[in-house]
């Protein structure tokens, strides 16, 4: 089995969970007193895409910003002990975005975000990015498998530019970020959630609604597939001409957070092993199952996977 050479370009992130228990209300007002225990930091956004497909094994290369802050050297020495290729570039005067969660048992009651509103970026700041995403374009030309992972914080400054200029070469997928996804023209495989869907095609009142907004986006957008992840009710993939769909095993969810990376991971992983769509997509989708039943942005072992697919197949 050939294992391509895989690229993640995208909006790099630090996740930080601190974990505690509440069981009191503060005298000083009416919240909750959280008692710290411990914390840990993982790879969060593109970072944690790149995360999940080194840990399958596979040669993966990180292009994202981070700053010259303490975050940033934390997602440095993340990166390395993860076994990632690192090709992130660190720019004077950026916050490297940071998220921190408070975790009480398995409950999440507080996230705290740290990061510059991309909106707000400098002239200067902004010349840098885009002097980045040039050399990124470069580099992305000698990959088979290409993923950019969009959370709209500033990283990806011109998708349809490299979308455009990869499309020939290369399997491209791409994680959407809001409300116009007419910069991911010619995508190989775009990932919207359910939520993100409807927002740029309206709310659909039932399944014959979603076939037809799904088939629209595919030719309006020029894409080979759209895959629509469905939370609890699984996935959907859409093509010009087919559609199926991939129900999820029922699990504990213990938490949600990272779950779409997790798809994409997979996705990208198994694509560049040479394995057929549908059966890469029936793979994400027992990854993102065994994703939401571990803490945080938490990798998934390969052999598990396998394992679920094989029994899942022997039950047909």
């Amino acid at each position: 089995m050939k294992l391509q050479k895989i690229s993640v370009f995208g909006d790099v992130m630090l996740d930080e969970y601190c974990d505690g228990n509440v069981t009191r209300i503060s005298p000083e007002a009416p919240i909750p007193i959280f008692d710290f225990v411990n914390s840990q930091k993982m790879l969060g956004g593109a970072a944690n895409v790149a995360k999940n497909i080194a840990g399958y094994g596979a040669e993966c290369h990180l292009y994202g910003l981070i700053g010259d802050d303490t975050q940033g050297r934390d997602i440095k020495n993340l990166i390395k002990s993860n076994g990632i290729v690192d090709k992130c570039k660190k720019l004077e005067n950026f916050q490297t975005i940071q998220k921190t969660r408070i975790v009480s048992g398995s409950n999440q009651i507080l996230r705290i975000d740290k990061e510059d509103s991309h909106k707000e970026f400098s002239e200067k700041i902004k010349d840098k990015i885009s002097k980045y995403n040039d050399l990124v374009l470069n580099d992305l030309l000698d990959s088979e498998v290409v993923v950019l992972s969009d959370y709209a914080k500033g990283a990806l400054l011109n998708c349809k530019k490299l979308i455009s200029k990869l499309s020939n070469n290369s399997v491209v997928l791409v994680d959407p970020k809001g409300d116009d996804f007419s910069k991911y023209f010619g995508s190989t495989v775009l990932t919207p959630n359910y939520r993100e869907f409807e927002t740029v095609v309206g709310s659909c009142n039932s399944e014959d609604e979603v076939d037809i907004k799904a088939k629209n986006l595919i030719e309006t957008l020029s894409l080979s597939y759209l895959l629509l992840t469905r939370s609890e009710d699984g996935m959907t993939l859409f093509s010009k001409d087919i559609k199926r769909h991939f129900s999820t095993t029922s699990r504990n969810v213990f938490d949600v957070t990272g779950a779409g990376d997790t798809v994409i991971a997979t996705l990208a992983f198994y694509l560049a092993t040479g394995t057929a769509i549908f059966d890469a997509v029936a793979k994400s989708n027992i990854a993102a199952g065994i994703a939401v039943t571990k803490l945080g942005a938490s990798a998934v072992d390969k052999k598990e996977i396998e394992r679920e697919y094989e029994q899942n197949s022997t039950a047909k």
